[in-house]
């Protein structure tokens, strides 16, 4: 009799043992559950890097006073070869914006000469002479390493260099130098922005790729305006947008060309799903949608084979571009996703038994996309419990490109007079910035899914 109760005793244990564990198994997580532990095993998905820091409301201005800039302020005389008037170009027209502008938004400022070194100087009516030009070097690397080494706590409102943009001979180093120097602001959560102008010039030009051997005399009505450039480095978002808006409507002119390294390009998207009944090769789609909640799509694998299974599913990302994006060329190429996936009931990570594919299926349009089609197929693990998965939607090589004026405006040769109506290495400037730093690493799309496992 005793036996025969302490054996009901036992299977009723049991029975409400498997009980339990079934009722784990079959509750379906929350979406809070979801999202809660997938974040805290891999980390918050963030696009930006947050930076406070104290600062002075000052501005400092660096021109550039190097020979090769010295034509900037000359305009030759259309009733001859050899002469020239000096204070009427569009450069010019800047600096002379540049100081109104400033003096009537009342900002403190200071101006500095620089090239090998930097000096003090009085006011802008200094560069309008050609006596200002009088430095050998254009080190934009040590000025730009200057910028970055000062304490984040004792940063000017903002950094202005006028430049060329022509590093003097133009070797691995130095353009490393002034790249690295520029990653390094940006990775202090500081921001960095270009503006692009073209004015008339009158004078010598040198080869740098070649020690900076003199070229020859360059006169933009034979060969055409050169570019010339505002290197913005400020800890406010937007300033030098702010700057360009300001000067334009006091220049009188259209708004330069402008890009800002530091922007967000993508913003929260809409997301879609859909589960074709049939995969690509005709094969039947064993994953089944249930239902989307709290931004969390949940699925199941239907079927009773003892078989492994595989199945589709689609999402339509609509994607949402900022304004600042529309600066940069935009494409389908190269887009991919990372996906990160927790066992939801026991928070044991899973990294190698759940292998996904994806195909980027549509883009539309294919230029400056703002729908994307992409094809997830799912092979099942040998697992009876939910599984939760984060997708990352990430801009891979080729998806995010220098607009197409740095492409316009960039030559990688300057042996010839016809070179200098382009910048030396401009895109590749531009393109090595965005590959160092983490500007390429905004998402594009972040989703979550949950797939309850089957019990085999």
């Amino acid at each position: 009799m005793k036996n025969r109760f302490c054996y009901v005793i036992f299977c009723t244990i049991f029975l409400f043992l498997i009980s339990v564990i079934s009722c784990k198994v079959d509750k379906r997580p929350s979406a809070n559950e979801v999202i809660s532990a997938i974040d805290s095993a891999f980390g918050s998905v963030t696009s930006t890097v947050s930076h406070k820091t104290k600062h002075k409301s000052n501005i400092e201005i660096y021109l550039d006073g190097t020979g090769s800039v010295a034509g900037l302020i000359r305009k030759a005389k259309i009733d001859s070869l050899t002469s020239y008037e000096t204070g009427t170009t569009s450069y010019c027209k800047f600096l002379k914006t540049l100081d109104a502008y400033l003096r009537g938004k009342q900002d403190t400022f200071q101006i500095y000469q620089f090239g090998e070194y930097s000096s003090r100087i009085n006011k802008f009516d200094e560069a309008l002479k050609n006596t200002f030009y009088d430095q050998r070097y254009t080190r934009l690397g040590e000025l730009i390493e200057d910028f970055t080494s000062r304490d984040t706590g004792n940063l000017p409102k903002a950094f202005l260099v006028i430049t060329d943009g022509i590093q003097s001979v133009a070797g691995e180093d130095d353009f490393r130098k002034v790249v690295d120097g520029v990653s390094r602001w940006l990775a202090k959560g500081l921001h960095f922005e270009i503006l692009g102008f073209r004015s008339e010039f009158n004078g010598e030009v040198f080869c740098e790729t070649e020690g900076g051997t003199k070229i020859g005399w360059y006169r933009s009505d034979s060969f055409g305006l050169r570019p010339f450039y505002c290197y913005v480095f400020s800890y406010e978002r937007g300033f030098g947008k702010s700057l360009a808006q300001g000067l334009q409507a006091n220049y009188g002119d259209s708004l330069p060309n402008m890009m800002d390294l530091s922007s967000n390009l993508f913003e929260t998207p809409v997301i879609e799903f859909k589960t074709p009944a049939r995969r690509a090769q005709k094969d039947i789609n064993w994953l089944q949608p249930r239902i989307t909640e709290g931004g969390v799509k949940y699925f199941y694998w239907k079927g009773k084979t003892n078989e492994l299974l595989s199945g589709e599913f689609r999402t339509f990302i609509n994607l949402n571009l900022t304004q600042e994006s529309k600066n940069f060329k935009i494409t389908k190429y190269g887009i991919k996703t990372i996906v990160q996936c927790i066992n939801l009931d026991s928070n044991k990570l899973r990294i190698e038994d759940y292998p996904i594919n994806y195909e980027v299926l549509n883009a539309v349009p294919e230029s400056q996309p703002s729908r994307l089609e992409i094809s997830y197929t799912i092979k099942e693990t040998k697992n009876p419990y939910w599984l939760g998965y984060r997708f990352i939607v990430l801009p891979g090589d080729g998806t995010v490109q220098p607009p197409k004026w740095v492409e316009n405006w960039s030559t990688q040769s300057d042996d010839q007079l016809a070179d200098f109506s382009k910048t030396l290495s401009l895109k590749e400037f531009i393109s090595s910035i965005m590959l160092k730093t983490k500007f390429l690493e905004q998402p594009m799309a972040v989703f979550y899914i949950a797939i309850k496992g089957r019990k085999q």
